[in-house]
């Protein structure tokens, strides 16, 4: 029992981050494995950088009763995050909602970068070919969707003004997409083409 009670104690000092600080970075003075294994202490600069990222983060998805609305936490434990003298950080949930709300990598940019590594910019064209081959998914499926839809409604020789609605409403998805794609293309006219990485191969 002796030997049990030992390991939990040392399980208890060897774990990283420190039981009372689970949610949030390491604690300062920790050391982690960086780029090609080089080690990174995370000292008391980083850690203001974290604070003033995670303020930043906060800042730009509209403030602390906006976060406090995207994320379900009270505005006290926001107004926490938020404040430089306070040593509350967000969980890794929340700086994912968060970055995908106002776009801005912040945190995870930063936690790159304390690990050796720097984030890639997506260019506008990349931004393009894929908004371009979702909406031409999407299309396809709207397509494939209406005719499965309009034979369905024909099976019985009859097409009801609920089966006429619901085609309606999949062929008015149709032209929104029809419209969305045409204004894409004429942006890649007017930029003077879009290259596509990997086209032609194969």
């Amino acid at each position: 029992m002796r030997g049990g009670s030992s390991s939990s104690q040392s399980d208890s000092t060897d774990q990283f981050p420190p039981r009372e600080t689970p949610q949030g970075f390491p604690a300062t003075g920790r050391l982690c494995l960086g780029e090609r294994g080089s080690r990174t202490e995370y000292t008391e600069r980083w850690h203001l950088r974290f604070r003033g990222a995670q303020r930043d983060l906060i800042d730009s998805c509209g403030g602390i009763e906006r976060v406090a609305e995207l994320t379900s936490y009270g505005k006290s434990t926001v107004g926490r995050r938020r404040s430089p003298g306070d040593r509350d950080e967000m969980p890794y949930r929340v700086a994912l909602i968060l970055e995908d709300d106002c776009g801005r990598p912040l945190l995870t940019r930063l936690m790159a970068e304390f690990n050796g590594r720097e984030l890639s910019e997506q260019t506008e064209a990349g931004r393009e070919v894929n908004e371009l081959s979702a909406q031409v998914a999407e299309l396809v499926e709207q397509a494939g969707k209406l005719v499965v839809e309009t034979v369905r409604a024909k099976a019985d020789g009859i097409v009801t003004p609920n089966e006429a609605d619901g085609l309606r409403s999949i062929n008015a998805v149709i032209a929104r997409l029809n419209e969305e794609i045409a204004s894409v293309l004429a942006g890649v006219k007017a930029d003077g083409g879009l290259k596509v990485v990997g086209g032609g191969q194969g």
